[in-house]
């Protein structure tokens, strides 16, 4: 009984020891010289200057409340990843994958919204090659940069590489639709949509507005609905508003009408508007089961 119990106990350590090595681990270092807040999920961390901390169940956005920026990070169950927070709020990565995460948080947007010019241009010549040519070379560079060799999820993605695959795809996409509804110009868009669809189809079935980005992309989709080949599914519309509205509204499941009227809320409640609590109604009564 002595043996058997010295074993169980030797093989409780180990299993203690190997889970503690395995664990996912996200620590933060503040070097700016003052206190910052973090924000993770509905927890708020302050951190004092040079101060070092552990972050338990790290969401998939961090915020740094005091420039209002947001850190993402899509951490496998294993990954360890030091953020440091550096005089300007400057941010610096060590551990797995920290230059994916130096460039997701970094490079990321500068790269997207740096082409919008050259799309715009491809669209005021009408040229569809043009535009895939600028927009597929652009998401050639972003996958280098964050390794993988393609946007669409596969089988054997992990859980976490296909959030982090589908926070890239829409923020690339964004800039391409929100260039292609600038121009006005319903023949052009129409090609041009149809075209960048075939990225979105795979999440049409359990499509989530999660980010601006999702947001964004379906809106421009649904503006266009009657151009596209393939026309998107319709929802209920969970509160009337105008005509113009609901003929948009019809495409978007309830997480995206959602974040229709929190964006207006938000928007509405910044500038003090008495408006505001219309929206904050709605919300409060239609969505909160989101």
């Amino acid at each position: 009984m002595k043996y058997s119990f010295s074993n169980k106990r030797i093989f409780c350590i180990l299993l203690f020891y190997f889970s503690a090595v395995s664990a996912q681990k996200v620590t933060f270092i503040n070097n700016t010289n003052t206190s910052v807040t973090i924000k993770n999920g509905d927890k708020e961390i302050n951190i004092q200057d040079h101060e070092k901390k552990e972050l338990a169940d790290v969401t998939d956005i961090l915020m740094l409340k005091e420039i209002d920026r947001s850190i993402y990070l899509f951490l496998e169950p294993t990954e360890k990843l030091t953020i440091t927070l550096e005089k300007a709020y400057k941010l610096h990565y060590a551990g797995n994958r920290a230059s994916v995460y130096e460039y997701i948080n970094g490079n990321l947007n500068a790269d997207t919204y740096g082409k919008s010019n050259d799309y715009v241009k491809a669209i005021k010549n009408k040229n569809l090659g043009e535009l895939a040519k600028y927009s597929e070379l652009l998401l050639i560079n972003i996958l280098r940069n964050i390794k993988q060799t393609s946007i669409l999820p596969t089988e054997n993605d992990s859980y976490a590489t296909k959030k982090m695959k589908n926070y890239i795809k829409y923020n690339w996409l964004m800039t391409v639709f929100s260039a292609i509804d600038s121009q006005n110009d319903k023949n052009f868009s129409g090609q041009a949509l149809n075209y960048f669809k075939k990225y979105i189809e795979v999440d049409l079935p359990q499509y989530r507005c999660v980010t601006f980005y999702q947001y964004s992309v379906l809106e421009n989709l649904a503006r266009y609905n009657n151009l596209l080949e393939k026309k998107l599914p319709t929802y209920p519309i969970i509160e009337h508003t105008t005509t113009e509205r609901d003929n948009i509204n019809q495409f978007l499941p309830k997480t995206c009408q959602k974040y229709y009227f929190s964006n207006k809320y938000g928007y509405l409640n910044h500038i003090n508007s008495p408006e505001k609590e219309y929206y904050k109604k709605i919300l409060n009564e239609k969505f909160n089961d989101q």
